[in-house]
């Protein structure tokens, strides 16, 4: 990102708003909001008592560290059905209208860039 200042105008309303997500302190904004969330839900646990089937499902802190396992091995997981069963990058070349050979003036090309 460069030091001048955009000019956001032209942006719609949702985008003018967000522009704050590519400002440089906006990573540690959200990874405060992350911590933070975590926090408040294993804080939250102290509030009722609990009463479960298994010993496990009682301790403090129980369903929030599950839902980060879960998580990380959903992630983890889609990557690797990812390469599993990904396309190649150009599977839809050969039916793409870039990869023909048509003349310039019967494509309208602008700036999608706004």
């Amino acid at each position: 990102m460069s030091d001048e200042t955009e000019d956001t105008s032209s942006y719609p309303a949702l985008g003018r708003a967000l522009t704050w997500v590519e400002t440089p302190r906006a990573k540690l904004t959200l990874l405060a909001l992350l911590v933070l969330g975590c926090v408040i839900s294993v804080a939250w646990d102290f509030t009722y008592e609990k009463y479960g089937y298994f010993m496990e499902t009682s301790l403090i802190g129980f369903y929030a560290g599950l839902g980060f396992v879960l998580m990380f091995v959903l992630v983890l997981s889609a990557n690797g059905w990812r390469a599993l069963i990904g396309a190649r990058e150009d599977f839809y070349a050969g039916e793409s209208t870039d990869a023909e050979n048509l003349p310039e003036d019967q494509f309208d090309i602008g700036d999608h860039n706004a």
